[in-house]
């Protein structure tokens, strides 16, 4: 967990590690925390992580953030991550893929090498959240290697496309 790599990361001298996090929905259906760290534990060069935690309100469980998507977007096996809970935070599919890219082409922000690294035709993680303030699904590009991690800007997926993709209705 987080507080565990805290520890082993400060245990080395001249390290740094601060962490934040964010709850992003707290309710009707959902609860969504998105959580961050920068860290630097005496590799090359600092580093940061992220991971969301998700659960439904209504039974207290943790939540597959799969289900918040299209049932055809859904990957056929999914990616067990180091924290609790982060089993659920990474989705590693192409059709989620082809969806980021999607927004990212009108992101005017966007730097035009990160699209071309989104189309390439390789397997990505991405984070999925609801976001109450965003009234959106958002979706981020997770795991990048460092020299492509400033192309990992996180994307809303608004309610008008999240319907037009038939999104499950306790989402929308």
């Amino acid at each position: 967990n987080i507080l565990l790599d805290r520890q082993e990361c400060l245990a080395k001298p001249g390290s740094d590690f601060a962490a934040w996090s964010n709850v992003t929905m707290n309710g009707p259906e959902f609860l969504s925390i998105w959580q961050s760290s920068d860290f630097s534990c005496g590799g090359p060069h600092p580093d940061n992580a992220q991971f969301v935690l998700l659960f439904d309100l209504k039974t207290g469980e943790a939540l597959d953030p799969y289900t918040l998507l299209p049932r055809e977007m859904w990957p056929n096996k999914p990616k067990l991550g180091r924290y609790p809970g982060d089993e659920t935070s990474f989705i590693l599919y192409r059709p989620l893929q082809n969806l980021y890219t999607s927004r990212a082409v009108l992101d005017p922000l966007m730097p035009e090498e990160c699209l071309d690294i989104f189309a390439d035709d390789r397997w990505m993680h991405f984070l999925l959240w609801p976001d109450a303030k965003e009234h959106a699904l958002i979706i981020q590009p997770d795991g990048l290697a460092h020299a492509e991690a400033y192309c990992a800007e996180a994307l809303p997926v608004p309610l008008d496309v999240l319907r037009q993709l038939h999104a499950p209705l306790r989402l929308i």
